[in-house]
């Protein structure tokens, strides 16, 4: 069965609200399913949803298709913003947690949460002269490439039943042109290394593999022509 096309009228890209974050934290559930805060359940997005969208270094827009919610981007400088949001929410997150238990089992959950975690250590009980592997892994996650040049794409993503329009590109030209009214040289975001479909999407789009010590990291960057 052919999905009958949207015309361009009939969609909208505007800021996020309130009222639309049920709707996106739904929208992230299934974009990113095994993400820590997907696996918290969809308290835990929606509350990481609005923390975004409150963050002053951060902007949140939506894709709307005749007034629903179809996908949404959040671009900024800020670093680390899930672990951020762990540490921010520690109680409310703990009582998640607790909830469902079998989520302390599964690795990437608990290395993701310990992470988190580990700045909430006084300073004093951090080791003093941390390895050179140590320093760049921690840049890596808060600095992504070039901090100061680069605008972060931190999230995007398109409803499933959306998906195959367009939305996800037309997404990325806004968060491009924001971009160059803002006097950035280029974008940045990560991408999961085996999500192959991810990545063909972002080339095609003219993204280019961003190697660090010579390897690819799953970093991506799209110079702009300001």
């Amino acid at each position: 069965m052919t999905t009958p096309p949207i015309s361009q009228t009939a969609r909208i890209i505007r800021p996020l609200t309130r009222p639309d974050l049920d709707v996106s934290a739904a929208i992230h559930l299934r974009a990113f399913s095994h993400a820590a805060i997907s696996q918290l359940g969809h308290a835990v997005a929606r509350r990481y949803h609005q923390s975004l969208c409150e963050h002053a270094e951060v902007t949140a827009f939506g894709l709307f298709v005749e007034g629903r919610l179809a996908g949404y981007c959040f671009v900024g400088t800020a670093r680390d913003v899930e672990g951020a949001f762990l540490r921010d929410n520690l109680l409310f997150v703990s009582s998640r947690l607790l909830s469902k238990p079998a989520l302390l089992c599964q690795p990437f959950i608990r290395e993701r949460i310990g992470a988190s975690l580990r700045f909430l250590r006084p300073a004093a009980s951090r080791s003093t002269k941390p390895s050179a592997e140590a320093i760049d892994a921690d840049l890596t996650v808060r600095l992504g490439p070039r901090e100061g040049s680069s605008l972060t794409i931190l999230y995007v993503a398109v409803d499933p039943r959306y998906q195959r329009r367009g939305f996800g590109r037309a997404l990325l030209e806004h968060a491009e042109d924001l971009a160059r009214m803002r006097g950035f040289r280029q974008l940045d975001l990560s991408v999961y290394l085996d999500n192959t479909r991810a990545i063909g999407f972002y080339e095609d789009a003219g993204w280019q593999r961003e190697l660090r010590h010579g390897a690819w990291q799953g970093f991506m960057i799209k110079p702009l022509d300001l």
